[in-house]
């Protein structure tokens, strides 16, 4: 539960470290998240300099569009320790047309 991370406050964005996996076994879990749930996700690529060579890494990206729907697949199965951790909603824009003035 503790592998992973928010890629920014604003977008919702979630990273899942997927670092001991090829490139081919993050499409694949990335093409059953889109699949078996609906989740806007695809493989992420980094890169890490380790002494003088450069590492690639892959992870998968959770676009911050998938958030809710994420939120709502796994949250019942998060230890309350760890909910700290988890980002609060996404702030959606109030849309002026209906606003009272």
């Amino acid at each position: 539960m503790d592998n992973g991370s928010q890629k920014s406050s604003q977008s919702k964005g979630l990273i899942l470290n997927t670092h001991t996996f090829t490139l081919k076994e993050v499409e694949l879990l990335c093409g059953i998240l889109r699949e078996k749930f609906q989740l806007k996700v695809k493989p992420r690529r980094q890169q890490h300099r380790h002494k003088d060579e450069i590492r690639i890494y892959y992870q998968i990206y959770i676009s911050g569009h998938s958030f809710e729907r994420f939120t709502d697949l796994i949250h019942e199965h998060l230890y309350p320790s760890m909910l700290y951790k988890w980002p609060l909603p996404r702030r959606r824009q109030k849309d002026s047309r209906y606003s009272e003035e």
